[in-house]
């Protein structure tokens, strides 16, 4: 008895095929996705008797408008015993449950044990970090059970917090670089697609924006929107060091506000090129004295130096500046970075080498890099923090970052050793051709 469709692309079916406990797919638009995970899951379903399953999808109207109708396409009425239209569930033949769930009532997704799990398009869900992280995935760990996630780069329509997806799937890559084979990540663009022609595909490439035909069809991601800082992890980067951590030395950072805020934090230089936030302070409308009474009052180490803000040396209406007013109150400065895009260029590489620590009483700090995004006003505190990064670079202290070598398929290897080996092979014989014919200096060859 034939289930699912009569034939699949080769990358569903590549898809399909994979047996990692942990399956990620990034792909373009008009790709199959929904198609192969769903005839995926629905194989696990009918092959392992008495499993539960769970679909969860973006919304209700997926679920009963695609989801829904595509099970009963693929699976034949005798393999189904029964269809709970208010739960979503059918049951299977061999006593399976097969459940369609939406991620926009995390209530309905607790406390269960589930076998298998396919999260469709989660850069679209609201809070989907906490509903995969917190609720989700733990709820695999008793019966071990996989999870299938597939999903197209979100556009500006994503909801604030969608960049945990692409944190995920950097951690799945880390585990298949260490060899771990419970992981798999897939990537196919619109040009992967056997559903369009290519003469079609050429006229899209034409007529959209390229914002647009970057995600939705190249299924890349768009660094321009969201969470300017979507490398940062709490779990790696939220944390209290250890008492017998040895300090290299400790600075302030500090951006001035009238009405705005004013925030100060204290960061500390750790060894093997650590910065570490452990303490902040956030207030307004308050004159430079009593700003400078907080800073001081909270101040349990003598800073090597301050950084502000370097607009802070322009002269006001009284003819003097917040730095000079900061000096006059015992709080000496020096000018911060006016390089806005390199400086958080920094920033974010430390976030994504995990250089960068933050006490859990940085409350405001840490509620800044999650909140800002891309388009909005920086956040005092996050400025402050930038200006400390910033200056132990300047200073010599702080390595700047380097980034991530990029993660190599042993395909990608393989390629990259012929063709250096044919272009060794070529040099060598230019090299005795040359010695042979022209003479002159010794003779050489290249391994």
């Amino acid at each position: 008895m034939r289930v699912g469709p009569a034939k699949f692309s080769k990358p569903q079916w590549e898809f399909i095929s994979c047996k990692a406990r942990f399956k990620l797919w990034r792909a373009s638009r008009r790709q199959g996705k929904t198609n192969a995970a769903e005839f995926d899951h629905i194989k696990y379903s009918l092959e392992n008797k008495g499993t539960t399953s769970w679909y969860v999808a973006q919304d209700l109207a997926l679920c009963t408008e695609m989801n829904i109708p595509l099970f009963n396409e693929m699976v034949p009425q005798k393999l189904i015993s029964k269809y709970d239209k208010q739960a979503r569930r059918f049951n299977l033949i061999n006593d399976s449950k097969f459940y369609f769930k939406t991620a926009n009532s995390s209530d309905s997704l607790r406390g269960r044990k589930v076998h298998r799990l396919t999260c469709e398009e989660p850069t679209y869900w609201q809070n989907g970090s906490d509903i995969y992280h917190n609720i989700l995935r733990p709820q695999l760990a008793d019966t071990m059970g996989g999870c299938a996630i597939l999903f197209t780069p979100p556009t500006q329509k994503a909801p604030k917090g969608s960049e945990w997806v692409r944190r995920l799937e950097l951690s799945y890559l880390d585990e298949i670089k260490n060899g771990n084979p419970d992981y798999a990540v897939f990537h196919n663009t619109i040009w992967d697609s056997p559903y369009i022609s290519d003469t079609e595909k050429k006229n899209l490439e034409a007529m959209t924006d390229p914002a647009t035909w970057a995600c939705e069809y190249l299924a890349t991601y768009n660094d321009q929107q969201g969470q300017v800082y979507w490398e940062y992890e709490p779990l790696t980067h939220k944390r209290i060091i250890d008492t017998t951590e040895p300090i290299i030395t400790r600075i302030r950072g500090i951006d001035w506000g009238i009405a705005d805020n004013t925030a100060c934090v204290w960061a500390v230089l750790l060894p093997g090129n650590r910065v570490y936030f452990e303490d902040e302070y956030v207030d307004n409308n308050k004159d430079v004295p009593s700003h400078a009474t907080q800073i001081k009052s909270k101040t349990q180490f003598k800073p090597q130096y301050t950084i502000l803000d370097s607009a802070c040396w322009a002269r006001d209406a009284s003819l003097s500046s917040v730095a000079k007013r900061f000096a006059a109150e015992g709080i000496n400065c020096v000018a911060g970075t006016k390089d806005l895009d390199g400086s958080i260029s920094d920033m974010k590489q430390m976030f994504s080498n995990g250089n960068i620590i933050i006490h859990p009483q940085c409350i405001k700090l840490l509620q800044a890099i999650t909140d800002w995004q891309h388009g909005l006003h920086e956040p005092d505190v996050l400025a402050a923090a930038r200006y400390a990064v910033d200056a132990l670079i300047r200073t010599g202290k702080l390595l700047p970052p380097i980034k991530r070598v990029i993660q190599k398929s042993p395909i990608d290897i393989f390629v990259e050793q012929e063709g250096l080996i044919k272009r060794m092979e070529k040099m060598n014989h230019r090299l005795s051709y040359m010695n042979k014919n022209i003479g002159g200096g010794a003779s050489l060859k290249i391994y």
